[in-house]
């Protein structure tokens, strides 16, 4: 048997750790759920940047489109603001807390696709 540093051990450890954590089932699903959102977010971009692009050459825009692209914007925001927090230290728990206090008062930080 080969003689191994503590060090090299802990890591082990860790990397063991983590990726039985990675290959949890609750996990997986979330991280699944996580894409398809963020795919439908990227799917609701590309229809305003077409929206937007109608508006650009000249065309009036119905009631809807404006909508759409109100919605949008907002959405926008809620993610910068999102990652202006999870910059900040103890950022995710600070989210966590923002959310929960949110669902408290009736207020959605969370963009459409997530909601």
């Amino acid at each position: 048997m080969e003689a191994i540093s503590f060090n090299e051990f802990l890591n082990e450890k860790k990397e063991y750790k983590i990726q039985r954590i990675l290959d949890a089932p609750k996990y997986k699903a979330k991280v699944k759920d996580f894409l398809t959102k963020a795919k439908q977010e990227v799917g609701e971009y590309k229809e305003v940047g077409v929206i937007l692009k109608k508006a650009a050459l000249g065309n009036k825009l119905s009631k809807d489109d404006i909508h759409k692209v109100t919605e949008q914007l907002i959405d926008t925001l809620k993610m910068g603001s999102i990652g202006t927090v999870l910059i900040l230290p103890m950022g995710s728990i600070i989210l966590v807390l923002l959310l929960k206090i949110g669902k408290r008062y009736n207020l959605n930080f969370l963009p459409s696709s997530w909601s």
